[in-house]
């Protein structure tokens, strides 16, 4: 390993120590909030309605007597626990985890966020290995767990006691699964595949649109096969089967969740949404906090982030050579599908549920996977294919010769025009020859030789 490489390693393992030391600085001393203190109830054993009665009949109570809500609920089983007659749209899981931590350290606001924690650093792994399943590089596997763990969105929602970190670590667990399942083609993926897709619906309703997203990706994708389709269909049987218990009780008590989510659909200023849209994915790289007084300077900046965000990740797609279109489009689709969805419900509706960044908080960890692909594509094109030499398809190196460009004679100049010509010459013939396979030539995983291929000329030949 190059001295530069090992300097990148380096720089990407303490940024991950890092980003794993500050989710559990002042976890206990931070504002335990309005959205932490209601699923809080329900963890404990108080329904809000129950908690709204008991406030109604006391109206002057004690800091003691509003903290006994933070204390197990005596006399309560598990199914009163979790208070299935309300906030249908919460799947139990999360919460379930939470009561375990809990009873065995004790009810804080520091161990109702332990959860949270506990799944935003399993993310590391999960994110490592799906990049590493859509690439196969080392490096993009490195640097996406790195740029999450410094993430300022990621960071603040590992530290709510809200299932949100949950629900990334569950899309990013079963998209892994999915891509797996399709390059190995075994059944005991495929199962592993439909029992995570229950894991991800249990995580959130909206966990669905990223379903969605799944289906078309192996609806669309060009190496599909009637087999695979199969067996995706009866994975997603199996996963929708192992959440119909839930999915029962959505359906049947589907007007308490439009009573629960109304405030989504409570009309705002198209400037606004938008502000909110650029404000959300801008902070998965850059938060400057909320200041009143400099708010259109942060807008400014954010709008910076973003269009320095869209610009890379458009522009490396469409122009570089070097990038694996194939699974950029995965995880384009992965991240823009889900999230346009939720715009256009807005816009239709005149709705403000996109105002909330935690509902694609997945969509803007998967960018993160396309921004460490992009660097890691800029690294090898600096190492190689920006340096004058010839690429060969199939094979990510170059040809270069033993000395300096400017050293050439006009012998060697005649010599390298002639590989050159040779190597277009093959390039068009294996393209051609693939595309009447049924092969896209770009989907074709390339071979890392690394920087320097050698090639000795022979001039009596």
């Amino acid at each position: 390993m190059s001295l530069r490489k090992q300097i990148i390693a380096t720089i990407i393992i303490l940024t991950i120590i890092f980003g794993i030391s500050i989710r559990w600085i002042n976890l206990g001393q931070k504002v335990y909030w309005y959205d932490e203190v209601v699923p809080t109830l329900r963890v404990v054993g108080y329904g809000w309605r129950e908690t709204q009665e008991i406030m109604t009949r006391n109206v002057f109570m004690t800091a003691e007597e509003l903290q006994d809500f933070q204390t197990f609920s005596k006399g309560k089983n598990w199914d009163q626990i979790f208070i299935l007659n309300e906030q249908i749209e919460h799947p139990p899981l999360y919460f379930a985890f939470q009561r375990l931590i809990a009873l065995i350290f004790g009810p804080s606001p520091t161990v109702f966020r332990i959860a949270s924690v506990v799944f935003s650093l399993l993310t590391f792994p999960a994110l490592a290995w799906l990049c590493w399943e859509l690439f196969e590089d080392l490096s993009v596997s490195g640097i996406a767990p790195a740029l999450f763990a410094v993430s300022p969105i990621q960071v603040a929602y590992a530290q709510e006691a809200k299932p949100y970190s949950y629900l990334v670590l569950s899309v990013l667990l079963s998209s892994a699964m999915l891509i797996s399942a399709t390059k190995h083609k075994k059944s005991i993926l495929w199962g592993t595949y439909g029992i995570s897709l229950a894991f991800t619906l249990y995580s959130s309703l909206l966990a669905v649109l990223y379903l969605f997203a799944h289906g078309i990706w192996m609806t669309f994708r060009r190496q599909r096969s009637r087999e695979d389709l199969y067996r995706f269909w009866l994975a997603v049987a199996l996963g929708i089967g192992l959440y119909s218990p839930w999915l029962y009780r959505v359906l049947s008590r589907w007007d308490t969740i439009q009573y629960a989510t109304q405030w989504t659909r409570q009309p705002i200023e198209l400037r606004k949404l938008v502000i909110s849209w650029v404000s959300g994915w801008a902070h998965s790289i850059l938060d400057l906090g909320y200041n009143p007084q400099v708010q259109s300077v942060g807008l400014f900046i954010n709008s910076i982030v973003c269009f320095f965000l869209l610009t890379i990740v458009l522009t490396a797609t469409i122009f570089s050579k070097t990038v694996n279109k194939r699974a950029i489009r995965f995880c384009l689709l992965l991240s823009l599908f889900p999230f346009g969805i939720m715009i256009l419900r807005d816009l239709i509706s005149h709705g403000r549920a996109t105002t909330a960044a935690r509902y694609y908080l997945p969509s803007i960890s998967i960018l993160l996977i396309d921004l460490s692909h992009m660097c890691s594509s800029g690294e090898d094109e600096v190492d190689g294919s920006f340096s004058g030499g010839q690429q060969i398809p199939g094979i990510q190196g170059t040809l270069q010769p033993f000395i300096p460009e400017d050293q050439l004679t006009a012998a060697d100049r005649e010599a390298l025009a002639l590989v050159d010509d040779i190597l277009s010459k093959y390039e068009e013939s294996e393209d051609q020859r693939l595309l009447s396979e049924g092969i896209d030539p770009e989907e074709i995983p390339t071979i890392d030789l690394g920087q320097v291929v050698v090639i000795e000329l022979n001039p009596n030949d």
